[in-house]
């Protein structure tokens, strides 16, 4: 025998066998306790901690040290993330919901669009990969000149280099050794981000007066104090009522890099975007009021901060229905609820129910009497406060 770890050849050796292993284990713990000892003496809690998680088996996170192997490691991340295919593999199909919108304009860019365009830009920001920053652009010689780039762009001629972004990762929260807790901030050259802000600034105005109003993200006059104030006024109005209701606080998994494009431009067509305005759309993506209150969760289903949504319900049967829907309405789209972040919260005056509620893959919500909605805590028993 070589060591402790060679294969039993015998019965009668088992009991030698494992009996010498025991011994070099207990002596391999000891000296790690003793090492323990002497790194906690000194106050190294980094070693220290090293130590806890080789006794406890756990593996070390992977850390890449060279340049070459770091980038490797983000750009492997990031093509995963940005290339997933989370669309439902049966076809979608949207039905228009309004006509085309003719009050929508079409044709060649005009100057004076451009112009408002290139003022709505914020200075000071990181340029793209041309490292030509915003303020370039608002040189009265210039913004000629850009207005013939988008309008080449418009017509189909658009610039190869407007398809390349620097990707900055900035870290979010938890383990920093863990890509994917890092959010990658897109630098895109600012020629091209005014191309797209001419196109928002053609289809806003119209598809202002159609958007549902549950929605306030990144919406003009809207904020995530309007959202925290309705549902603060929703809670007051159970309990002032003494009714139930169940609030389910929704959360996606990579929500803005997962939407399936393909099903986005047929929404785009159901909206009424005119063809043309959704095909220089596609040039961009592709290359890379109160009701009563006498109950107010019979009348308001939702209330939604871009992908920051809460269902709401009068009972914990419906809050779980409602999320079956839009978890199979979103999977279409690509999206993809993250279950273990999506909690459901309970406001009952005489508890009735305890039953839980599972998302569409079965999966079990955690149950909470406080959560944190668009900075604000939301809790049970008590008043919402701003943090």
């Amino acid at each position: 025998m070589s060591g402790p770890h060679c294969a039993l050849t015998t019965n009668l050796m088992a009991p030698s066998s494992n009996s010498v292993y025991d011994e070099q284990e207990d002596l391999r713990v000891n000296n790690i306790l003793s090492a323990f000892d002497e790194w906690e003496s000194i106050n190294s809690i980094q070693n220290a901690w090293k130590l806890v998680k080789q006794l406890s088996g756990k593996r070390p996170n992977t850390v890449f040290i060279q340049g070459d192997d770091r980038l490797a490691s983000w750009k492997s991340h990031f093509e995963k993330l940005l290339s997933s295919d989370n669309a439902s593999n049966d076809p979608v199909s949207i039905d228009p919901v309004f006509d085309p919108n003719p009050n929508i304009p079409a044709g060649k860019f005009s100057q004076a669009e451009v112009n408002i365009a290139i003022k709505q830009m914020k200075l000071g920001k990181a340029p793209g990969l041309d490292n030509i920053p915003i303020e370039v652009w608002r040189l009265p010689k210039l913004k000629k000149y850009l207005t013939r780039f988008c309008n080449a762009t418009l017509e189909g001629n658009r610039p190869p280099e407007w398809g390349f972004s620097g990707i900055v990762p900035v870290p979010k929260k938890g383990d920093l050794t863990i890509p994917d807790n890092y959010r990658g901030i897109s630098l895109s050259q600012t020629a091209a981000k005014v191309y797209n802000r001419l196109l928002l600034n053609r289809i806003r105005p119209e598809v202002e007066k159609i958007l549902r109003p549950n929605q306030s993200g990144f919406r003009p006059l809207r904020s995530t104090s309007s959202q925290i104030l309705a549902l603060r006024r929703l809670i007051e109005e159970i309990r002032n009522h003494q009714k139930e209701a169940a609030i389910i606080f929704i959360d996606f998994c990579k929500a803005f890099d997962s939407v399936d494009r393909p099903t986005m431009f047929k929404i785009l067509h159901a909206y009424g975007i005119p063809e043309e305005t959704t095909n220089a759309i596609k040039k961009c993506c592709c290359s890379h009021s109160r009701r009563s209150s006498r109950h107010p969760a019979q009348y308001l289903s939702d209330l939604d901060y871009a992908d920051d949504i809460s269902l709401l319900a009068d009972t914990l049967l419906d809050a779980e229905s409602l999320l079956h829907k839009v978890g199979a309405c979103c999977k279409s789209v690509g999206l993809s609820l993250n279950a273990k972040k999506t909690k459901d919260m309970y406001m009952v005056i005489n508890p009735s129910s305890s039953d839980d509620v599972t998302a569409l893959d079965g999966s079990k919500l955690d149950k909470v009497d406080d959560f944190k909605y668009l900075g604000s805590y939301t809790n049970t028993a008590h008043d919402i406060e701003c943090v």
